[in-house]
């Protein structure tokens, strides 16, 4: 692989002018389709506007397109990549093997017999977008010579066995903790597959999609919600369930189809020190990360998923894995038994207990979360039931579920420290989540009180872990400060035995 500087594959061209005309074609078609006048004007004159756009096609292709690509190259030094870019600007980002922390391969089913991949390279470089080198359009070959030649800078580098000081940036931030675990393959059957996607909860989002999608349809089809209105008005109430169950069942299937396409073929590799997770149906996506950048791991239950006893179990890395990964955090085992996760984690994280204790329950400040929830559903519902009446009458369900919601953020709070760990559960939108991490890896510890809790004796303790580009902040609210006080002793180092033996 020599250094000179390298064009990325002419194909990339086309990707880029997919990418950019379907997204002015959907802004063109919503504007068209609710603009009437304006699409009679275009009907009217056809030829004119044909040309036109001809024009404006030849036009954004050439600045677009064509001058980006050309003014686009890269080249594998001895030292590391570089990636020089910009039209009017010129930009040359450099990232030295050595800085590298994770690698992503995306690859679309019909580039794979081209043998052609986008490559992204993330690093724990602070900031925006910062630290990223993407490759739209190179040969495989191109990714797995970065990688060896990162793995070759790693294990020549002056202190690659040594652990440095606990809560600095290094790469190589307790090197020795994963040295002993031996090297696994890990493929999700089948039979997880399905359960994973039938009981996700992204369904949600998706009806909430739809009927913003519905709005809109009165002004691409004048008198369809007039329609629709004197239907329902006249269907019985048990036409009216079905056809909610109806609704709910297709956003339950397509969920399911998004599931099954993005973890289809779901693999995980480890040889002791790399972790490679590789999936997906029409779009294979390959991270490569380092074990030793984890900072925490964390299993995600959902409210279904916690009455069949699974969940997610996730890594979080110092470095960013990929913006297509969930929550930006790496996907260790898409569904495992609660019973097993621990044990089955230690394959990859050999500082992490086998066995997690308890977590003592937080029964303080129930009512206050309650209460923060109801807020947005309030401020939502007042202009929905004086100016959308009768159907904004159906708003009033929004409390409810603003008040499940405070409910079930509030019966999910626990904490516990034992040695140098904490142990940190959490639940908001209907997910609880359980976070564990070594004192080590704790960027910072706040305990806040405001004038109001003061009175009340309570506080909000938020932990702080280092997260790609940024940080990840876990919130502990409302418990005791005698409570906050202790686990702050905790993250001193003047406390290692459990917080829950020693705070009332």
């Amino acid at each position: 692989m020599t250094s000179k500087p390298r064009h990325l594959h002419p194909l990339s061209m086309l990707v880029n002018a997919i990418q950019i005309f379907w997204m002015l074609a959907v802004i063109i078609f919503v504007d068209i389709a609710t603009d009437n006048g304006g699409r009679n004007a275009i009907l009217q004159d056809m030829a004119h506007w044909l040309v036109l756009i001809i024009l404006g096609v030849i036009g954004i292709t050439l600045l677009l397109v064509v001058l980006p690509y050309v003014m686009t190259t890269y080249e594998l030094t001895d030292k590391g990549v570089t990636l020089n870019r910009g039209v009017l600007r010129r930009q040359h980002l450099h990232v030295t093997y050595a800085r590298i922390q994770t690698v992503q391969h995306l690859q679309w089913f019909f580039l794979k017999p081209l043998g052609l991949e986008k490559v992204q390279i993330e690093t724990a470089a602070r900031g925006s977008g910062h630290g990223e080198v993407v490759l739209t359009l190179v040969h495989a070959s191109v990714g797995t010579e970065i990688e060896r030649r990162q793995q070759a800078a790693r294990a020549a580098a002056p202190g690659a066995q040594t652990t440095p000081v606990a809560g600095m940036d290094s790469d190589t931030d307790i090197a020795t903790d994963n040295a002993t675990v031996a090297s696994t393959t890990y493929r999700l059957p089948n039979e997880d597959l399905l359960i994973f996607g039938i009981t996700s909860l992204g369904f949600i989002p998706l009806i909430f999609l739809l009927l913003a999608v519905w709005s809109r349809v009165s002004e691409w089809i004048p008198g369809v919600e007039d329609w629709l209105a004197n239907l329902l008005m006249h269907l019985p109430a048990i036409s009216i369930v079905v056809l909610l169950v109806v609704i709910i069942g297709l956003g339950v299937m397509t969920e399911f189809v998004r599931i099954l396409i993005r973890y289809w073929g779901f693999t995980l590799d480890f040889d002791g020190r790399r972790l490679q997770s590789r999936k997906g149906l029409l779009q294979t996506n390959t991270v490569t990360a380092t074990a030793k950048r984890i900072q925490a791991v964390r299993y995600k239950q959902n409210i279904i998923r916690q009455w069949l006893s699974v969940g997610t179990a996730q890594v979080i890395l110092a470095s960013n894995v990929a913006s297509k990964e969930d929550d930006k955090d790496m996907v260790i085992y898409p569904l495992v038994h609660q019973d097993h996760v621990w044990e089955q984690l230690t394959r990859y994280v050999s500082w992490l207990p086998d066995r997690i204790p308890a977590v003592t329950p937080v029964m303080t400040g129930y009512w206050a979360l309650i209460r923060n929830a109801l807020i947005l559903p309030v401020i939502a519902v007042i202009p929905c039931i004086i100016w959308l009446r009768p159907w904004g009458w159906l708003s009033l369900l929004l409390l409810v579920w603003g008040g499940l919601q405070g409910r079930y953020a509030a019966t999910r709070r626990g904490y516990v420290t034992a040695g140098r760990f904490i142990y940190l559960q959490t639940g908001r939108w209907f997910e609880r989540e359980l976070l564990v991490s070594p004192r080590d890896r704790v960027q910072s510890l706040t305990v806040r009180q405001s004038w109001w809790m003061v009175r009340t004796g309570l506080a909000h303790v938020q932990v702080s872990l280092r997260r790609g580009d940024g940080e990840y902040e876990v919130d502990l609210r409302y418990v005791p400060l005698a409570v906050g006080e202790a686990i702050y002793q905790w993250y001193l180092g003047d406390n290692v035995v459990d917080v829950a033996t020693t705070a009332p």
